[in-house]
């Protein structure tokens, strides 16, 4: 079954790769979808912390996620009194048609400038769940996270420039830095690899497969092959307390419970 991030960005009006480079290339030099459900996930500059859905809950640290490259996304927040009191998104494929200028968003001043009040330009991704499947939106308006967006952008135009199809399989984490006198904190974006649709929509599709197997190229749909890959070359490898492990990726029977910190780096955990 499809994942609902992927369904998602199929409603996008088609376009090919080079175009689709194009624009992430151009949203990332300025960075000044469809239907499905998603949870929203945000990351706070003073603390250093993400959060996750309705429940704020902070995500698993060790989680594994697919970045789907038709779901990145360019806009404005307005923000006042602490709070978002205004919003325009569009999709960066679409920006031609639906993005809003600067100069026709309305005003909801006052704004207190040095609480950062005002509309901000804001870079959003998605993220599908390695683990549950789950699609995630995740957007930024602070300088320094558009600049890790916009950073993620351009490697994925590269990849769809080279002929690939953009999937960055990444990890999410946090750095510090400076800012007027403060030590303020960053999202970080580690990209563990770039994978294929096919490859992907395998990953989910297989219940044996795990991160190692997606990232090794191993992933093939139920159709491609009688058994997963890993199987059908169980007798070259060597036994399993002598295999050497990235420390990703448990297969699903040898997973901790699921309340375990960095239980995310297997397969996923199974289906409610």
């Amino acid at each position: 079954m499809a994942n609902e991030l992927m369904k998602a960005a199929a409603n996008l009006p088609a376009i090919d790769k080079e175009a689709a480079a194009a624009a992430l290339q151009q949203s990332s030099q300025e960075s000044s979808t469809g239907t499905g459900e998603f949870d929203y996930l945000s990351f706070s500059g003073k603390r250093g912390v993400y959060s996750l859905g309705r429940d704020k809950v902070e995500p698993d640290p060790d989680a594994v996620y697919i970045v789907e490259p038709m779901a990145a996304t360019e806009g404005w927040n307005c923000w006042k009194g602490g709070k978002p009191v205004a919003k325009h998104e569009w999709s960066l494929y679409e920006r031609a048609t639906k993005a809003v200028r600067e100069a026709d968003l309305a005003d909801h001043g006052p704004y207190n400038e040095r609480a950062g009040e005002g509309w901000q330009f804001s870079l959003g991704i998605g993220l599908i769940d390695a683990d549950t499947q789950r699609s995630i939106k995740f957007s930024t308006s602070s300088v320094s996270g558009r600049n890790v967006f916009s950073d993620l952008n351009l490697r994925i135009a590269e990849v769809m420039m080279e002929g690939g199809e953009g999937l960055a399989v990444v990890q999410l984490g946090a750095t510090t830095f400076p800012a007027h006198g403060q030590t303020n904190y960053k999202p970080v974006i580690d990209v563990l690899g770039f994978v294929s649709r096919e490859e992907a929509q395998a990953f989910f599709d297989v219940d044996e497969y795990d991160i190692d197997d997606l990232l090794d190229g191993k992933c093939v749909s139920k159709g491609g092959a009688e058994q997963p890959v890993e199987e059908q070359e169980e007798e070259a490898e060597p036994p399993k307390e002598e295999k050497k492990s990235r420390g990703r990726g448990k297969k699903k029977e040898e997973a901790e419970p699921a309340s375990t910190k960095g239980s995310s780096r297997r397969r996923r955990r199974p289906a409610a």
